[in-house]
């Protein structure tokens, strides 16, 4: 299975038994150098999407849940929208998970 078919394999496949996750892992066990913030909405499925990602893939990030009105004014003044998910992966914008995941892969190095 080439890579782009793992990758929508996984995107695409159900996991009954992942808990939605909070905030991404801690400690050294990160596979990934580089620092994620993601701006997310419980309601958003795309936003739950990547941040299963990112945990499943042991990538270290920052959720800022938009229901907290200080993350939405921070979102809106730094970048001047109001999207989810807003994915930065060191000073790299992603507007939405699904459709950027080939390139969020490259950047991670995964």
């Amino acid at each position: 299975m080439n890579r782009k078919k793992k990758i929508l394999w996984w995107l695409f496949s159900p996991n009954p038994k992942q808990k939605k996750p909070e905030s991404g892992p801690v400690g050294s066990e990160s596979k990934s150098p580089e620092k994620v913030i993601i701006y997310s909405a419980p309601t958003c499925s795309d936003s739950q999407v990547a941040k299963r990602f990112f945990s499943e893939h042991k990538v270290d990030y920052q959720d800022k849940n938009l229901e907290k009105p200080e993350n939405r004014k921070e979102l809106v003044k730094k970048y001047g929208w109001l999207l989810t998910p807003t994915i930065i992966i060191n000073d790299v914008i992603f507007l939405g998970f699904g459709i950027n995941i080939e390139n969020i892969v490259k950047r991670l190095h995964l």
